[in-house]
């Protein structure tokens, strides 16, 4: 539903059921647009041994949520690295990954450095494949990782 110029208010107007359920729909109009997901594009970049994500955002809360999943096929790979950035800080250098998979992930933004709410930040998410001798490992077996969701928000996940 669009946004609907709201009724003239006046001093001892009672308003009718018909113009307080305009003031509702707005509301609820200005809420959807405030409170949504603000991430408009991603990219993926592969190679056989990274898989490079990147996702820009306008920053407006102060965590950071990711529910992650993955899998380690031991038969091919020893472990996943998984490294998280946010603009210029690092949220998340994990060798190898210590999250439970099925999971929701936060980051203190605040704690990260002065994001700016409203300044367009990339967050760049990469994975890296290891052997047992931590040499990196190419696409081989049933490894995996995927972000299933992120966004930002006031409180932690």
């Amino acid at each position: 539903m669009p946004f609907v110029t709201p009724p003239a208010f006046v001093d001892g107007n009672v308003l009718s059921a018909a113009q307080l359920n305009v003031l509702s729909d707005d509301i609820v109009y200005l809420h959807g647009l405030s409170s949504t997901v603000n991430i408009p594009f991603a990219r993926t970049s592969l190679d056989l041994r990274n898989i490079n994500t990147y996702w820009m955002i306008r920053h407006k809360a102060r965590y950071l949520n990711l529910y992650i999943e993955y899998n380690v096929d031991t038969a091919w790979v020893d472990h996943l690295k998984f490294t998280l950035t946010y603009g210029a800080w690092t949220l998340a250098s994990v060798d190898p990954v210590v999250y439970t998979s099925g999971s929701y992930i936060s980051f203190d933004l605040d704690a990260a450095g002065p994001a700016i709410v409203g300044t367009w930040y990339e967050i760049d998410v990469q994975v890296e494949r290891h052997d047992a001798s931590h040499a990196q490992a190419g696409l081989s077996g049933d490894s995996w990782f995927k972000i299933e969701r992120m966004f930002e928000s006031d409180a932690a996940a």
